[in-house]
């Protein structure tokens, strides 16, 4: 009886392992099990009542299989949690790897947005410098247009001042 519990066992922990039915199936037909006490055993891991005189009979016809059934499906059972770690291991690996990308593709991103502010401020910074020259050469040019103004009075007021000395020395002669 402790080894038909042990098989039903190692038939429930196939079934929550993920292992479909054929496959279940085929793993105790390997042992030599008949149909029925295959469905029998499957009937039971899934919670499901058998005759009582069926699994005595089944018991007995169990038994001297059982132990080699149950080791053989324990280490199908180790192998497939061992994929599985495996698996998931290579799957960690891979997360963390496109983790690093992501994060260099984040430093570049942000080395480019540095760069661009960089770029923007010395442009904003040279167009400021720009209307400043611009500003400057407008005020010099309006200085510049009052001095020819003021040059041209007095060139004139010393051409008029020249003259009238001009006459008087005249008279004096």
């Amino acid at each position: 009886m402790v080894a038909r519990e042990e098989m039903i066992s190692a038939v429930k922990s196939m079934l929550s392992s993920g292992f479909s039915d054929p496959d279940i199936v085929s793993t105790l037909k390997d042992f030599h099990l008949s149909d029925s006490e295959i469905q029998s055993l499957l009937s039971e891991a899934r919670g499901k009542a058998v005759s009582s005189g069926d699994s005595s009979a089944s018991a007995g016809d169990l038994h001297p299989v059982a132990a080699q059934a149950v080791g053989v499906v324990q280490e199908q059972l180790a192998a497939h949690a061992e994929e599985q770690a495996v698996r998931q291991g290579m799957v960690q690996e891979s997360l963390e790897e496109h983790r690093a990308a992501l994060n260099q593709v984040d430093q570049k991103v942000a080395d480019v947005h540095t760069t661009v502010a960089s770029v923007h401020s010395s442009v904003t910074a040279g167009e400021m410098d720009l209307a400043n020259i611009k500003r400057k050469l407008s005020v010099l040019e309006e200085q510049s247009t009052q001095s020819k103004a003021e040059i041209l009075a007095i060139k004139t007021i010393m051409q008029k001042v020249l003259e009238s000395q001009r006459k008087i020395l005249d008279k004096l002669d």
